[in-house]
């Protein structure tokens, strides 16, 4: 039989009060995996090391009657026992909070009916099934199933490792270069945003018409009073509990403007027997202004070193020389260079700073 039995060197009679103690014969009846009904067996002894110790070996003495026959065969049944094992796998090791993972136990050597103990860090869980789930887990749970044989035998699968992610809500906020404008005044607006993710998406609204180019920043130089401008970004962030965050709404005002008007000539263009210029924009189709000639930039530019630009506006020259441009109001009163500007042209200062009025006027053709 396997096993081991307590120590035993000397015969002692059996008694009621003794059952354990070994017989004269080196022996005693046993339940063992084999005959689980009893049957009588011999012992061996060993050491605390599992050394051979005396008295070594089954004594000279036998249990049972002897007949002297003569065998001509021996047939004995072998059993081999197999060692039981288990495993256990997951649909799922990397989860957002709240999902539920099933965990599957697989078997050798199990038996019919054996019995399932699922565990949580340590602790009981779930029911005697091969199969186990949760929606509850937390980040670095260890997840491992024990399995128990009719025979009692045990063993302890593989653990399982969770990793967890916190579920995050995705948000956009905006802003803009200016909330009052006097058009035409380029505005620029920005996103900034929460929990988007690594490739998000923009779609910016002009009163709520899709406008921009799906990216985080949109401009627009013609705006008017009352337009109002939002922007949904679309997040591809893990864990995401919505897919679209709408931003705020940012409306548009309009300042009260300064007018400069201006007088030039551009030489290209210049007819000196009539004192005007071609309408190039209108010749060329770009116009339907049959006195435009072409488009001019007009600069405000502080009156000290280093000059640095305050304000600029784009204006349509006529033929006679004529352009009118609208300024923030907020520069009345206040003195500025005046910079010309004409892709074929030199660029122009006024020779002197200019303060603006309600309507400024500046002739560069003397």
């Amino acid at each position: 039989a396997l096993g081991y039995f307590k120590e035993d060197y000397q015969y002692n009679t059996t008694s009621a009060t003794t059952p354990d103690y070994l017989d004269d014969h080196n022996g005693r009846f046993c339940v063992t995996p084999e005959y689980p009904n009893g049957i009588y067996c011999y012992f061996a002894t060993v050491d605390a090391n599992w050394n051979s110790a005396y008295p070594y070996v089954v004594g000279p003495t036998f249990y049972g009657l002897k007949t002297a026959t003569k065998a001509t065969a021996i047939v004995q049944a072998v059993t081999t026992y197999n060692p039981i094992s288990i495993s256990i796998v997951a649909n799922a090791i990397s989860i957002c909070v709240g999902i539920n993972v099933t965990f599957t136990a697989t078997s050798t050597n199990g038996g019919v009916s054996p019995t399932y103990q699922w565990k949580i860090n340590g602790n009981n869980v779930g029911t005697n099934s091969a199969s186990y789930s949760s929606s509850t887990l937390n980040n670095e749970d260890t997840i491992k199933c024990i399995i128990t044989t009719a025979s009692l035998a045990t063993a302890i699968s593989n653990e399982i490792i969770m990793s967890v992610i916190n579920n995050v809500t995705p948000s956009i906020t905006i802003n803009s270069s200016r909330l009052s404008i006097c058009p035409p005044t380029n505005v620029i607006f920005n996103a900034s945003t929460t929990n988007s993710g690594n490739t998000p998406t923009f779609q910016w609204k002009l009163n709520n018409i899709n406008a921009g180019n799906g990216e985080e920043a949109y401009s627009n130089n013609e705006l008017i009073a009352g337009d109002f401008i939002t922007c949904e970004m679309t997040s591809n962030a893990t864990c995401r509990t919505v897919n679209n965050a709408i931003s705020n709404i940012i409306s548009m005002t309009c300042l009260p403007v300064l007018n400069l008007n201006l007088k030039t000539f551009i030489e290209g263009y210049y007819d000196s027997e009539s004192n005007l210029m071609r309408p190039r924009l209108y010749n060329i189709g770009e116009s339907n202004n049959n006195l435009a000639v072409d488009t001019i930039v007009v600069e405000l530019h502080s009156t000290s070193s280093p000059y640095n630009l305050v304000e600029s506006a784009k204006g349509i020259l006529n033929v006679d020389g004529t352009c009118s441009l609208s300024f923030s109001a907020d520069r009345e009163n206040l003195s500025y260079y005046i910079v010309l500007k004409h892709k074929n042209s030199l660029e122009i200062w006024s020779k002197i700073p200019v303060t603006f009025v309600a309507n400024t006027e500046i002739d560069f053709t003397h």
